[in-house]
């Protein structure tokens, strides 16, 4: 309904429909600076990035996405990234790579 597919060239691609496309916010970011943004997000997509960084500094990103997800938000990761520690109380796994906000607001 709101991913319709290409033909011809662009057979295999889809594309997003205008009404998705406007609620959907991309932006750039250094994660080890100040965001900016402040609002609450439904879901935030790192995928492949957190392994990058030593044990502490995965810690302070799990708990800094934590807090700017909604409960019940979504929390995409990558395949050889694993939430560990407090962040296991932060989230609730729900698919392989799939984290649901667990926290209180």
């Amino acid at each position: 309904k709101y991913f319709p597919r290409g033909t011809g060239s662009n057979n295999g691609f889809v594309r997003i429909k205008p009404e998705i496309l406007n609620m959907i916010s991309f932006r750039q970011l250094n994660l080890l600076h100040s965001w900016p943004f402040n609002d609450i997000m439904d879901c935030i997509f790192c995928r492949n990035v957190v392994i990058y960084f030593d044990k502490d500094t995965q810690a302070a990103l799990w708990r800094r996405f934590s807090k700017q997800l909604v409960t019940d938000g979504t929390l995409i990761i990558g395949h050889s990234e694993r939430l560990s520690g407090a962040a296991e109380t932060s989230f609730k796994n729900v698919g392989i790579t799939t984290y649901r906000s667990c926290r209180a607001q």
